[in-house]
Formats: structure tokens, sequence, C-alpha cells
């Protein structure tokens, strides 16, 4: 009897959950607002996106030292190594971070980077402005 008093409060919780509107009266009456992102909050994302893959490359780089150090070819890596790994990876995530605000920092990042096109009139391929030779083969 317990199991099917559960079952019943999880159908009326997903009822009650899928009648709510999906936006808010407050979100309706302002309109919609389009998409800004900063500057700091573009280097945060670029920063944590880059983090995996920076930690892979730290990781690379200790271990190769390691080799070189030690003459072996899977070398043991001590805490003083793991912890070069994880400063390594956040040191090369923050310059990649870096980097990019440096690159984008006089670019609109709001701008669509899709420009609108305009379609082409009929006849014409899109993209091609030349002339079509029409034979028989």
């Amino acid at each position: 009897m317990r199991l099917r008093s559960a079952e019943i409060w999880i159908a009326l919780t997903l009822v009650c959950l899928a009648s709510l509107p999906s936006r808010s009266i407050a979100q309706e009456a302002e309109g919609e607002k389009p998409y800004r992102e900063s500057a700091l909050r573009r280097f945060e994302i670029v920063t944590l996106m880059s983090l995996p893959f920076t930690s892979i490359q730290s990781y690379l780089i200790v271990r190769c030292f390691e080799m070189a150090r030690q003459g072996k070819v899977a070398p043991k890596l001590s805490d003083a190594d793991w912890k070069a790994v994880q400063v390594g990876a956040v040191v090369l995530a923050v310059a990649v971070g870096i980097w990019d605000w440096l690159h984008t920092r006089a670019v609109d990042r709001n701008e669509p980077l899709i420009p609108n096109l305009n379609p082409p009139r009929s006849g014409e391929a899109e993209g091609y402005r030349g002339y079509v030779i029409k034979g028989e083969f």
C-alpha cells in the first residue's frame, strides 16, 4: 500500500509541474531581451571549458619530464608531480582565457556571427553570379 501512495504522489507532482506555465508573468510583461555576454562572462566560459584539455596537456608535460628524469617509459608520479599537474592545468586554462580576451576585446560579442544574406533572385543559383551555359552533350 505504501508503494501505491508513493506512485500517486509522484504522478500528482508531475501533473502539477506540467500544468505550470513555462514562462512567468513578469517575463512576459518585460518582453524578450536579447542575450548579452560580457567580457568577464566570456573569459569565465572559455577558461572553464578549456580546463579538461589543459589538464591532459599538463599531465603529458609533467609525465614527459618525469620520463626524461627517471629514464622509464612509465614513471611513478609523486604527490608533488600531481600538484604540478593541477597548477599547470589551471595556469594553462587561465592563459587560454587571457589569450581569448586579448583577441576578442575589440570585437562586438553581441553581433550575430551569421550575417543576414539576401535571398537569391529567381533563376540565379545562391552564391553564383555568372552565367549558366545550357547545352546538349
